[in-house]
């Protein structure tokens, strides 16, 4: 019997963790998609293996394509057995049963279940816990309530990473979360918290740290909410360091303490990056969401693991969430700006089928697309002109503060302004603006900032000037520099730069500045100065910091 599982990732770069876990459930074998990939051609790959059964893992970001994908398979393939499972068609089981051709349902976690339907040649979907079924016109399902002991699960990659090695590698320490936030899953999931034993997880780490994976993302909801689990594991990452690898963590920023930051201090910079979720900073929308008003404990957290210098930080607001207007959704944007995370998401409410904000949708007045995403379009507090302009504002914080292209030029617009969203709400108008008229590359976004900081402050543009440029060169070795970028420079100059020019590798430059941005980089004044600055490519300053490949440092005429 030929058993496919199929994956439909949202990138390339992705992988499915689920499909692994499955995949040691029963003989099967792993087909991987994304979202990019043509339907058609995705039903034709499948079609040449010709499956007796094709399970499908499904999320919000691919449970429409799925779909589409299954309605053409049973026509050409009416024999292969239908499978989902995944956290769309779990809490969607009925609907999919009785308005789609699919077979049957794995609801919950799909190991035991599977292995189940493995063991009887899925022949029958009856009596086994976890599959829901249609029979007789009536929807049949068993709960499996009781979750699955983590350490039974054999290793996801005992048989390798194959063409893995190269793209984000998911891994998860436990399953569960002790939070109830209302617009998660985690809310409703049955199975309780459950952990990998240390022994097991320092097994599975050490085939990471040997086999030098770049990045391994933990998929545990709330990493550090055992705090001996998460400070064993973090102990043996840096104790056994590869130099190489990256562990990324979603952590609650409230349950770090003075131990663990002991700890995380010594870390190498760029072993670990986490992940905390702020959403709001409004007592009164916390409280709606069932979230621990805890942003003062998190803000502290996040300035001391900053301290260290060696921990890249990215924070989470939500927008669309109760009581959040746009007053409020301001606040919380500056005060979690004002913490300068090396990433800073702007992510906006998604109604997920089987969550407490769903079910509570109408008692707030949000209102939501009918189709995956299920995004917010609007709230009673939030119009939808509102959500389009946060939108916006989104991209532009994505442009010029993720990217880390401007690192040193925002950092200057951010002192002419007393609120960073309304900095970024500005930027975002003009930006949008020039957009309509102007194909924005790489450069042209440059262009675009200098052209916002001189219609509105014209007295600090020529400074500004400076800063891009050398924000440009920070981030990379540009061929030439654009013409409107360019400063004059004098045949002294011209002199000065050959010699220096000749002495250095071709993975150096030399540029020239007006103002010394060196001494501003360091905390003095930035005052008129002529200076030259040279800067090394081919190795970053530091690996937390996103967007910096060059080191730099002053240069004398005299040398």
């Amino acid at each position: 019997m030929k058993v496919y599982l199929v994956a439909v990732n949202a990138k390339y770069i992705h992988s499915s963790l689920a499909l692994r876990y499955l995949k040691n459930s029963c003989v099967c074998e792993i087909l991987e998609f994304t979202i990019n990939n043509r339907k058609e051609q995705v039903v034709s790959d499948i079609f040449s293996v010709s499956p007796d059964v094709l399970g499908f893992s499904t999320y919000i970001w691919n449970i429409s394509m799925v779909l589409d994908i299954v309605s053409d398979l049973k026509k050409i393939l009416p024999n292969t057995k239908i499978i989902l499972g995944g956290p769309e068609a779990s809490f969607d089981y009925e609907n999919l049963l009785r308005n789609t051709n699919i077979d049957a349902v794995v609801v919950g976690e799909g190991e035991q279940s599977l292995k189940a339907l493995a063991d009887k040649n899925f022949e029958s979907f009856g009596e086994i816990r976890g599959v829901a079924y249609l029979e007789d016109g009536v929807v049949k399902l068993e709960p499996n309530i009781q979750g699955v002991h983590l350490d039974s699960l054999p290793f996801a990659y005992a048989e390798g990473f194959g063409s893995l090695e190269n793209r984000i590698i998911y891994y998860e320490s436990s399953r569960g979360c002790p939070y109830r936030c209302q617009y998660c899953l985690s809310s409703v999931e049955s199975g309780g918290l459950r952990h990998l034993s240390l022994e097991r997880a320092f097994s599975d780490l050490k085939v990471f740290l040997d086999k030098k994976i770049r990045q391994v993302k933990f998929v545990d909801r709330t990493f550090n909410c055992d705090k001996t689990h998460a400070i064993e594991i973090w102990k043996f990452l840096i104790e056994n360091d590869n130099l190489f690898t990256n562990f990324h963590f979603e952590i609650s920023g409230s349950l770090i303490d003075d131990e663990m930051i002991h700890i995380l201090k010594t870390a190498r910079a760029g072993l670990f990056q986490f992940e905390i979720g702020v959403q709001s900073t409004n007592g009164k929308t916390l409280a709606a969401i069932k979230r621990p008003n805890e942003t003062q404990k998190i803000f502290d957290a996040v300035r001391k693991i900053k301290e260290g210098r060696n921990i890249h930080v990215h924070l989470d607001l939500i927008a669309g969430l109760p009581f959040e207007d746009l007053t409020s959704f301001e606040n919380s944007f500056n005060e979690v700006y004002e913490k300068h995370p090396e990433q800073f998401q702007l992510g906006f409410l998604k109604l997920l089928k089987g969550s407490g904000l769903r079910d509570s949708a109408k008692e707030y007045g949000i209102v939501y697309s009918d189709q995956a995403v299920y995004e917010v379009l609007y709230t009673n507090d939030l119009g939808y002109a509102e959500i389009c302009k946060l939108k916006e504002i989104e991209e532009a914080v994505e442009l010029y503060y993720n990217s880390g292209q401007f690192i040193n030029s925002m950092g200057y617009i951010e002192k002419l302004y007393g609120s960073h969203f309304k900095m970024y709400q500005e930027i975002s108008e003009f930006y949008f603006d020039r957009a309509k008229n102007v194909a924005q590359s790489k450069l042209q976004n440059f262009k675009t900032l200098f052209e916002f900081v001189a219609v509105k402050f014209e007295d600090h543009s020529q400074l500004f000037l400076e800063l891009l440029r050398f924000d440009l060169c920070l981030n990379e070795n540009p061929k030439s520099i654009p013409e409107w970028l360019r400063i004059e420079i004098t045949e002294d100059d011209k002199n000065i730069l050959r010699s220096h020019q000749t002495r250095e590798r071709n993975s150096s430059r030399i540029e020239k500045f007006n103002y010394s941005i060196d001494s501003w980089l360091n905390g003095g004044k930035l005052d008129k100065q002529e200076i030259f600055m040279l800067f090394s490519y081919g190795q970053e300053t530091n690996p937390i910091f996103t967007g910096v490949h060059a080191k730099y440092r002053r240069i004398e005429a005299s040398e």
